[in-house]
């Protein structure tokens, strides 16, 4: 299964919402007290920020370069700078399954998930990881959380549906997956698939009901 990397298109706008503590009104500005915004953010968090960016960017940048190791050093010093930046633990995480550091990936792909509960990625590259280590079980669980935060999301169907076949799981949760892959999928190889699964999965469920 294909890892899911966050947009860079991301970054202009999270780069300019960093740098908004310097235009607007400072509140809350007594001794021994942190200079805050309207809006709750610190100068030092906006500092922060704005750091954490460009060291993402330079990690980026070393992944397009296929320079694994410097993309993870990379990351690393982003959340060092700012550690609630999900989509950094995100691509941290495809880089460390890329090189082969499972646990460490997992545990990425867990605290981006947790940092951002509508982004369905963190779990379904967590799901990926799994499948390639054939736990299979697991896989299709992690799958599931991704489709819970976005139920057409199509690379977490598609992982469903393999992890789903590969357990032998036959119900009508798979048939639905199904269903609604069938009206987003695009690739005529992953289609077939799915309209072989359904008819099969249609039949024998029609079999075994009384």
């Amino acid at each position: 299964m294909m890892l899911m990397k966050h947009s860079f298109r991301l970054l202009p706008i999270l780069a300019t919402a960093a740098l908004a503590p310097t235009v607007l009104t400072l509140t809350g500005c007594e001794t021994g007290r942190p200079k805050t915004i309207s809006k709750g953010l610190t100068i030092d968090e906006g500092k922060r920020i704005r750091s954490a960016i460009a060291n993402y960017e330079l990690a980026d940048r070393a992944h397009h370069n296929g320079d694994s190791e410097e993309a993870i050093e990379y990351y690393r010093r982003s959340i060092e700078d700012y550690s609630d930046l999900h989509m950094t633990w995100n691509d941290l995480g495809v880089e460390l399954m890329s090189v082969g550091r499972y646990p460490d990936a997992e545990q990425a792909f867990r605290q981006a998930a947790r940092i951002e509960p509508s982004d369905p990625r963190p779990w379904y590259n967590l799901g990926a990881l799994y499948q390639n280590r054939f736990y299979d079980a697991e896989a299709l669980e992690c799958y599931v959380n991704a489709l819970r935060r976005r139920p057409n999301y199509l690379p977490a169907l598609r992982g469903a549906i393999q992890s789903a076949d590969l357990i032998n799981q036959v119900d009508d949760t798979t048939l639905g997956w199904l269903r609604e892959a069938i009206v987003h999928e695009t690739d005529p190889e992953w289609l077939s698939k799915f309209q072989r699964l359904r008819l099969e999965i249609e039949s024998r469920l029609a079999s075994e009901s009384p």
